[in-house]
């Protein structure tokens, strides 16, 4: 009886765009009904969501062939068998329907990103902020350390002047540090397409806008109102409202003169201020 050996797959794992391919090894086959270019006398063994997958028979011998496979869609496996009655040892004994091949991987989930972040969320040029990329599905990244390439920097109002660091990638995931970011406005970042493969050829699609970090590089101001009384002496007290436009936080302290500048003229002298 005709028999076959079946080697490979090699080309695994693949995609709808990838090729698997299949060395046949036939042992007392005088000749074969195997057809150079068709997938006659193939059967396609799938598992999970895999179809569509096409074989192609070539250069077929009564030593052996080779079979591609191509064109596979979903996610799951593939292999092959050699269907019965394919062989022939010359004296009309023919194969039977052989075992299946070793599997081929096929992988058409697209890999995927997940931001976290911004570690500060209100930042200047002075400033920087942390993303954290969390990786799915991703076998390998052309994301370099140290880079901002593949990285796209989203930005409004006037901000202007980030760079993005990418540290440390990996198939898992990486940070990216943004920094330098003049003017005011929002920050967020896109990872770039084709910065991440599942392994089997299959790239990331351009991803969706992190999370944003406002940018406020405009410096705070001081208004102040009239004095309460315009003519005091040494046992009286004079009191200014100061209004704060842009700030976010001070150092003055209740209670005590620390961040006020007095401007006396003449002869006036020992005047304490004392912040409320």
């Amino acid at each position: 009886v005709p028999t076959v050996s079946i080697s490979g797959p090699t080309g695994a794992p693949i995609n709808s765009a990838g090729t698997a391919t299949y060395t046949l090894t036939f042992t007392s086959a005088a000749s074969t009904t195997l057809t150079n270019g068709s997938g006659s006398g193939i059967t396609l063994v799938t598992t999970g969501t895999v179809a569509a997958c096409a074989a192609t028979v070539n250069s077929p011998t009564t030593a052996g062939a080779t079979v591609t496979v191509t064109g596979c869609t979903g996610d799951g496996t593939v292999a092959i068998k050699l269907d019965a009655n394919t062989l022939d040892n010359g004296a009309g004994t023919k194969n039977v329907l052989s075992a299946a091949s070793s599997t081929a991987t096929v992988n058409n989930t697209a890999p995927t990103v997940g931001f976290s972040g911004p570690s500060s969320s209100l930042i200047d040029s002075g400033d920087s902020t942390t993303y954290t990329l969390t990786f799915t599905d991703a076998a390998s990244t052309t994301l370099a350390n140290g880079s901002g390439s593949g990285i796209t920097l989203v930005m409004t109002g006037t901000v202007a002047g980030c760079a993005a660091t990418v540290n440390t990638p990996t198939a898992s995931g990486e940070t990216v540090d943004v920094t330098g970011c003049t003017g005011d406005g929002t920050v967020a970042i896109r990872l770039e397409p084709a910065m991440l493969d599942n392994g089997a050829g299959t790239k990331n699609a351009f991803s969706a806008a992190s999370s944003s970090a406002t940018v406020n590089n405009t410096a705070p101001t001081v208004s102040f109102s009239a004095p309460s009384i315009s003519t005091i002496n040494s046992s009286s007290t004079a009191s200014y409202t100061l209004t704060f436009t842009g700030a976010d936080s001070t150092t003055l302290t209740n209670g005590t003169g620390t961040g006020i500048t007095l401007d006396m003229t003449g002869t006036v002298a020992n005047c304490a201020a004392t912040v409320n």
